[in-house]
């Protein structure tokens, strides 16, 4: 009966019907299997509970500049006179290719000591690292201080105005910025 079953519907008899559907049970397991195995190879940063970090940092080049004197003040100044003082620069670095640069950085009358409504006296301040100054500052000076090694430098800061006849009484001032730079 159970051959004339399946000649007939084409379907096997029941005992052969589980062993069939066993075995489709069996290779369904196995597929999942490999397929669960390839996703846990493929990507192993979904299962993996470990992290990792990279550390990472950089050491910049330091350069400090410092006035030994910040404020040179000629006091009262004479028609005719030439006044003049002196100080220094300090530079501390850790760079081996550094430089300073001097400039007076108004716009206008650079170079000139001024009173606050920028009148400017006749002759430009007088700048440099020796007694007796002939440079000015009615540029800046880049590479006013340079070395190629690390370390704390000095270098001497004389300045030299000399009051015209024709300059008009009132309060004049200067500033010099010194600009450092560390590469």
């Amino acid at each position: 009966m159970f051959r004339y079953i399946y000649l007939f519907t084409g379907e096997p008899p029941p005992a052969k019907r589980m062993a069939i559907t066993g075995d489709v049970l069996m290779r369904k397991i196995v597929f999942i299997g490999l397929v669960l195995l390839a996703l846990l190879v493929a990507m192993p940063s979904a299962v993996s509970a470990a992290n990792t970090v990279e550390i990472s940092g950089t050491i910049s080049a330091a350069i400090s500049v410092n006035v030994d004197n910040a404020a040179i003040n000629f006091g009262s100044m004479t028609n005719g006179v030439e006044e003049s003082a002196n100080t220094h620069v300090d530079v501390v670095t850790s760079s081996d290719s550094w430089s300073v640069t001097a400039a007076d950085t108004k716009t206008t009358n650079k170079g000139f000591m001024t009173k606050p409504t920028d009148v400017k006296l006749f002759n430009a301040l007088r700048f440099g690292t020796a007694a007796d100054p002939t440079g000015t500052l009615t540029t800046d000076i880049p590479n006013w201080m340079s070395g190629t090694s690390a370390g704390t430098f000095t270098q001497n800061v004389y300045v030299e105005q000399d009051i015209a006849q024709t300059d008009s009484d009132g309060a004049y001032t200067m500033t010099i910025t010194f600009t450092g730079a560390a590469a």
